[in-house]
């Protein structure tokens, strides 16, 4: 299942349906054979990594490449899990900032924790557990835009484009 595989499509279609047809492939893998031409390689790699098509290499374009390369593949089950959180943090007016967020679902699991031992019962483990996993979610996140704020300082001119 190979992250990038929506990306490819794209870069190697040249009508734009969302199919590589035989010509389509063809070309690709003419293009990408050791005697291929190395500028049409370069274009590829290029390619792949322009999300918004704009011929650059942004702060968003490079966020999405990444977030694409390193989340592991979700289940139907994970991607409620993660509805549910972001539907909880809408309805509390928090939906910027990965530092409030995080504190957010901290507050939560403390709140689920002091009203089982208000009632003399344990806590909702499964609830707790959601809290959780949109903690590590949201850091993983915050962590892959400090990366990019990096590699942006080091290597561009402007601070907006590589």
């Amino acid at each position: 299942d190979n992250p990038l595989r929506n990306r490819l499509v794209t870069c190697f279609e040249a009508d734009s349906d969302g199919y590589i047809d035989f010509r389509e492939f063809v070309v690709a893998l003419s293009n990408l054979s050791p005697s291929g031409p190395r500028e049409k390689k370069l274009m590829l790699a290029f390619k792949i990594h322009d999300y918004d098509g704009d011929d650059k290499i942004s702060k968003a374009d490079l966020t999405h490449y990444l977030r694409d390369v390193t989340q592991t593949p979700r289940s139907p089950a994970k991607h409620e899990e993660m509805a549910w959180a972001e539907a909880a943090e809408a309805e509390a007016g928090v939906t910027r900032g990965s530092a409030d967020r995080i504190d957010f679902h901290k507050a939560k699991i403390d709140a689920i924790k002091e009203a089982a031992k208000a009632a003399n019962t344990k806590p909702d483990l499964a609830l707790v557990g959601k809290h959780e996993a949109r903690i590590q979610h949201l850091s993983d996140m915050a962590l892959l835009d400090q990366v990019v704020e990096l590699a942006f300082g080091e290597a561009s001119s402007d601070g907006e484009y590589l």
